[in-house]
């Protein structure tokens, strides 16, 4: 948008001085054929096309300056970007250090107020085991969702194949109990 008004702006002014040139040139050529009154017109209408060209020549500047001043602030944007990407794993881990410090601190200052470790300890070991049902939960329904119910009655299967081999020993002991 704002490169192609430049363009704009300084093509009209680039032909408007075009225009200039070409009734001043005019107007010589009256003046040799000895036609003053064609001349004065010619002239006449130079000075149009050289004001109208001076009034986008003032335009086409302001434009130029607003223009090279939006380039500078996004080299400069993207310099800042670039900068961003070559720190943001650094940042990122400077994070995630802060926050395991916090829990740890707040670990510790939970512990110090009530002075019940092993109340702590259960609530770690609930909320490990909360995370494993959640696991569960989740992988059962992600079976679910992939439709891959024969799969899983065949591993079902091979689970009861191997309680018959211990089912099978446990018979072949009990035979040999009852012989002695």
């Amino acid at each position: 948008g704002c490169i192609a008004t430049e363009r704009q702006t300084k093509a009209m002014m680039e032909r408007e001085r075009a225009q200039q040139l070409e009734w001043e040139s005019k107007a010589e050529a009256a003046l040799k054929a000895g036609r003053d009154d064609l001349a004065v017109k010619a002239l006449s209408r130079a000075t149009e096309h050289e004001q109208k060209a001076s009034s986008l020549e003032g335009n086409w500047s302001d434009q130029r300056k607003t223009l090279d001043g939006l380039k500078q602030d996004i080299s400069s944007f993207d310099d800042q970007l670039a900068e961003y990407r070559r720190n943001k794993d650094f940042i990122l881990a400077q994070s995630k250090a802060a926050e395991v410090k916090k829990s740890i601190y707040e670990a510790k200052a939970k512990i110090s107020q009530s002075g019940d470790v092993d109340n702590l300890m259960e609530r770690l070991k609930a909320r490990a085991e909360r995370a494993g049902y959640e696991a569960e939960a989740a992988q059962e329904l992600a079976e679910g969702q992939t439709g891959d119910r024969l799969e899983a009655e065949f591993e079902g299967l091979e689970a009861k194949t191997g309680s018959t081999e211990v089912q099978q020993k446990l018979d072949a002991l009990k035979a040999k109990l009852a012989e002695a």
